[in-house]
């Protein structure tokens, strides 16, 4: 994804529009388009871009059907998640608790590690008094 951040932002928009469509979101989501949202939410230039990733990254992830097993959304939410703590509450809202913490059992160091990064911003940021009030 190359070129200017207003030309960056018209394609992010298009891609929030398809990415609520659960066959286009799956096939996004297991395309290089992937990994190039992931280079972009780590090198955009400005907040706006970042923002439209972050977007586009959560319509993918929630309307996807099928997920290839290469696919590294868990490092993408991470990402995700020191950019911005309330997106991680706002998963935990979608999702709920007893689901989040189902994938730290799950076994796989990897997910392990990335959950308990995002579980640590999120109690640095403050988020967790929220979290307690539910």
């Amino acid at each position: 994804m190359t070129g200017a951040p207003r030309t960056k932002l018209n394609l992010l928009c298009y891609l929030c529009s398809v990415s609520g469509h659960k066959e286009a979101a799956t096939r996004l989501i297991n395309s290089q388009l992937f990994l190039s949202l992931t280079h972009v939410l780590r090198t955009a230039p400005n907040w706006d871009v970042r923002a439209k990733v972050i977007r586009v990254i959560g319509l993918l992830s929630s309307h996807a059907v099928e997920l290839n097993e290469d696919v590294p959304v868990t490092e993408a939410l991470c990402r995700i998640t020191r950019h911005s703590a309330s997106a991680f509450h706002s998963m935990i809202d979608q999702v709920g608790l007893p689901a989040i913490l189902n994938s730290l059992v799950c076994g796989i160091s990897r997910v392990q590690q990335h959950m308990l990064t995002m579980f640590s911003a999120v109690l640095a940021s403050g988020v967790h008094l929220q979290l307690i009030g539910h």
